[in-house]
Formats: C-alpha cells, structure tokens, sequence
C-alpha cells in the first residue's frame, strides 16, 4: 500500500475536475489502510523517501502542514498506532546503546528482527560470491543466530531486510544483478521525469509518482524480505 501512495498522490495533484477528488479520496484511503498496518518499517521508508520528493518538486514545504495533520488525526483516532510511532525513536536509541540495557530493553519483534539481519550478515560473511542458494537464509538461520545472539528463535526465520537476505543466499553476484535491475528502472523514469515536468504535468505527477514509488519499495525493504517481491 504504501508503494501506490506516491503513484495516487501523482494523479491527484495533476488531475482537473472530479478526477482529481476521486484520486485524493483514493490516496487517503490507502494511507489510512497503511496506517492501520501499523508497520514501523514502512513508516521509516516513507519518511526517507520525503527528501526526494522535495528534489522533485513534487512535494513543498506547504504540504507538510496538510501531512501533519493528517499524521495527528490518524494518531488520536488509534492509540495503538501512537505507541508504535513513538517506539520507532525507542528502537533507534536502543541500538545505537544510547539507551539504558541498549537492545535488551527494546521490544521481542524488534530484537528478533536484528537477530536475523546479523545472522544473514555471518552468511554473507561466509558465502560472499554467490550466496549459501535461494531460500537458504531461513535454514542457515538457526545455526547463525546462536552466534549472533540476541532474541534467537525456535524455528527458521525469513531475514527481515531485502538487501542482507539477497546478500546472504545469492551473495554479490546477485546483490549487483538486483541493483543493476533497479537502476535500468530508475535511470528511464528519471529522464522521463525531467523531460517532462515542463511539458505534460498530468504524465509528469505519474512518472513521478512511479519513481517515488520504486524508492518507497527500495526504502521499505531495508526492514521487509522478498516475500513482498511479487508486488514490485
């Protein structure tokens, strides 16, 4: 969901007439249906893309205020998803050891999850060229995680990160061929975004929003592994 929000918001900001009301009704919708996922990691992501969407013109400083209060109503109305904003800079301060106890006071998803991204690590550490194979992070997973140490699970876990599961099962070999697949996608839409931000702004707000989408995935799957894939 938070992929198609930039393509939504594209549309609506480009859009004319009752167009453009059914596309900011549709991107709201998805936010809300995003929000209520209450995904630590898809937040972060989508604050990390914030920085490019101001390069490309695409949001200004203006629209903050809108996103803040939209931010404050989707907040007040869910106490849950309150709790689970305010422990992202929790989690931050935990593993950077600028909070009392470090990762050990931290929440059991959250130690889990950097118990995985280390034992893939040691994989990769292990397996450097061309990976331990596709899907075998899960099964190296407890043997690794014992020497990581942590909140080490019972049973085989997928590894929370994009990037460190592609290192860890098909090593550099196909760490470069993934990034390789990303820049021939990016690199066009680039191009097409410059081209025609003064020429075509309706087909500009949607090749923009299809880049802003592709780093909203490349973001978000810093803390997500492949089985979200197939949306990309």
């Amino acid at each position: 969901m938070a992929v198609l929000i930039p393509v939504a918001a594209g549309l609506a900001f480009t859009s004319r007439g009752p167009q453009r009301r059914l596309y900011w009704i549709a991107t709201l919708l998805i936010c809300v249906g995003m929000a209520l996922t209450y995904s630590r990691g898809t937040m972060v992501g989508l604050v990390l893309v914030v920085p490019f969407a101001l390069l490309f013109g695409f949001l200004r400083p203006r629209h903050f205020g809108v996103i803040a209060l939209c931010g404050a109503l989707l907040i007040t109305a869910s106490p849950y998803l309150a709790k689970r904003v305010t422990s992202i800079g929790q989690v931050a301060m935990q593993s950077l050891g600028m909070s009392p106890g470090g990762l050990r006071g931290s929440d059991g998803a959250s130690r889990g999850r950097v118990t995985e991204m280390q034992a893939a690590g040691l994989l990769f550490l292990d397996n450097p060229l061309v990976g331990a194979g596709p899907g075998m992070a899960p099964v190296y997973y407890p043997e690794y995680a014992v020497l990581v140490g942590g909140k080490v699970r019972g049973v085989d876990r997928r590894t929370h990160s994009l990037y460190l599961q592609l290192a860890a099962e098909t090593g550099l070999v196909g760490l470069i061929a993934f990034l390789g697949m990303i820049a021939m996608v990016l690199l066009p839409l680039n191009r097409a975004r410059r081209r025609l931000q003064h020429s075509d702004r309706q087909l500009w707000g949607l090749v923009c929003g299809l880049e802003l989408a592709v780093l909203v995935l490349l973001a978000t799957s810093l803390f997500l592994h492949a089985g979200y894939i197939r949306y990309f």
